[in-house]
This record gives C-alpha cells, structure tokens and sequence, in this order.
C-alpha cells in the first residue's frame, strides 16, 4: 500500500511582507490568503489553500 504525504503548513520569516504574498500567488496562482493580522510588533500572513499554507511573519524594520 502507497501512502501519500502532504506538508501542511511551514513558518517563514520575510523581510517584505507585500512582496512575498505578491511573489507566491504569482508562481502558485491558486494561493489565497487564508488569514492576515498585526500586532505591536510584526505583521503576518497565511497564504495557501484548504489543505495547505504558508505562514509567514514580516521582520520588524
């Protein structure tokens, strides 16, 4: 029996926040953001789809 694995999300740490998302959804065009906030200190964002994403967190500048 083959099983098949998946990565279901992965933490990245970016510099520019808007241009991540603008570069991810450009190679992966079915890429949405999923949720985005802020808080005192940093920015984030989850893009992807239902069964994967990538988190990322903007460096504070």
């Amino acid at each position: 029996m083959k099983t098949q694995s998946y990565l279901e999300h992965n933490n990245i740490t970016v510099n520019n926040l808007d241009e991540t998302v603008k570069f991810l959804q450009t190679v992966m065009p079915e890429f949405e953001i999923r949720g985005e906030g802020a808080d005192n200190q940093r920015r984030w964002a989850h893009i992807g789809t239902n069964q994967s994403y990538v988190a990322l967190t903007e460096t504070t500048k």
